[in-house]
């Protein structure tokens, strides 16, 4: 049996689900979310509720203890930079004590890895092959420091 090496993808549904897989899954080189977002928070729970997203009232309750010293963090989803020192991606950076990758504005799912145009709503990703999150035209994904 072989032993499946490279990223592991985790599913969360909470705020207390996302806290624990960086404290949870040993020394960690990276970590990605893929999904909704805005400026100020990860839609990591998708609902209203206190304690399911990502936001500035529960930031420092994360910690970087296993984070490589080198770890990269990349926010894909849409506006996690738009307000640069007044949102959620420099909040992280801050607290997590690493550089953060993150769009500041919409993004959208293409099977381009360089999809130019815009998405119009009602567009679908393609349902084969590769699929891939970029931004919609003056969209760029920003790398915000601690600071």
């Amino acid at each position: 049996m072989s032993q499946q090496t490279g990223p592991q993808p985790l599913s969360f549904r909470t705020f207390e689900d996302f806290k624990n897989a960086l404290t949870n899954n040993g020394m960690l080189d990276g970590v990605e979310y893929v999904g909704h977002a805005s400026n100020i928070k990860l839609y990591v729970g998708e609902q209203p509720m206190p304690g399911t997203n990502v936001d500035h009232s529960n930031i420092p309750d994360l910690s970087n203890a296993n984070l490589n010293k080198n770890a990269y963090i990349k926010l894909n989803g849409c506006n996690a930079s738009a307000t640069g020192s007044l949102g959620i991606a420099q909040w992280l950076a801050n607290r997590l004590g690493r550089t953060v990758l993150a769009y500041n504005g919409p993004t959208h799912f293409s099977g381009s890895p360089k999809s130019p145009q815009p998405v119009h709503r009602g567009d679908r990703p393609p349902e084969k092959g590769a699929l891939y999150l970029v931004g919609d035209p003056g969209t760029r994904l920003v790398a915000i420091g601690p600071g």
